[in-house]
This record gives structure tokens, sequence and C-alpha cells, in this order.
């Protein structure tokens, strides 16, 4: 079975991209969680989108993603840097919506709605915006391939970022 692996996500390039995310408005608010929470839990987009406010536990930084790949439900994490984050995302927020990501009108964040502010993060930021590229930025690119020592690298040159 041919799988491309790839590279792990440029962290000069997070950085930058992160840096876009500097007022406190509820866009900027909004984007610079998304972008945290994307790398900490490398959820696909469909399955992110389709997040509820219901399905974070953010004492524990737990997600329970029940729409997975398969239909399969499982958890994943996100660190406490991101629950800041995040915390200070849905303080703004004044709608009724049961979604964790919205747009400015309340509504649920769409996958479009997504794709269109990463790439202007990545404009913004001067960050080569190809499909490729956009997605190592916003995730952590692993596959069963992958070695712990590549996870941990990446950990670190997170950790030391945030």
């Amino acid at each position: 079975m041919d799988t491309e692996l790839l590279e792990p996500a440029d962290m000069s390039a997070i950085k930058s991209i992160l840096k876009t995310c500097s007022q406190k408005t509820l866009l900027d608010t909004r984007d610079k969680a998304i972008l945290l929470f994307l790398v900490d839990t490398g959820l696909r987009a469909s399955e992110f989108v389709a997040l509820d406010l219901a399905d974070c536990y953010y004492a524990s930084g737990a997600v329970t993603v029940d729409r997975g790949k398969g239909g399969r439900p499982r958890t994943v994490f996100f660190g406490r840097k991101t629950r800041r984050a995040v915390r200070a995302y849905l303080r703004l927020r004044d709608d009724k919506s049961p979604a964790l990501w919205v747009t400015d009108e309340g509504t649920r964040l769409a996958y479009q709605g997504l794709r269109s502010m990463v790439l202007r993060r990545a404009r913004r930021a001067n960050v080569e915006s190809g499909p490729h590229s956009i997605a190592s930025v916003v995730s952590l690119p692993f596959s069963a391939f992958a070695t712990a020592w590549t996870y941990s690298r990446c950990r670190r040159q997170w950790d030391m970022l945030t």
C-alpha cells in the first residue's frame, strides 16, 4: 500500500499565521482558537465544522468526535494554551448556536468558511497557500507509519512557539 507522507507542519509558518490574529475582535479571537485547535487535534475539516459546544470538555481538553472517519466515535485532545484561546473566543460570542465554531452572524461555520479563513490568514502572513502546504500548516499530518520521534519533535517545537 503506497502512502504519501506529508512533511510535518512548518512551525514558522504557523507562528506567522497566528500573528495575523492579533486583534481582540471576535473573528481574530475565533481564528486564533481555530488554528490552535486544528494543530492540537489534527481533526479533519468535516469533523471540525461538525463539532458542537457539548462535544468539548474544557477542563480536560477532551473532544468527542461522533462523526469521524468510518462512522466510529473517537476522542482527541487539545492543550492548555488552546483551551485558553477557545475560552476567550466563547466569552466574545453572543449567539445561541449549539455549534462550537460560528460565523460573525452566529451560524455554524461551514467547510468553505474554514477553508477561506485559513487561505486568507495564510495570504496575510505571506505563507505559501497550496492545498498541501495549508494542510500541513493547520494539522500535524501523520499516518500510521509516522514515528513517535517525529511526533514528539513536532510537539516540542509547537510548545516552544505557544
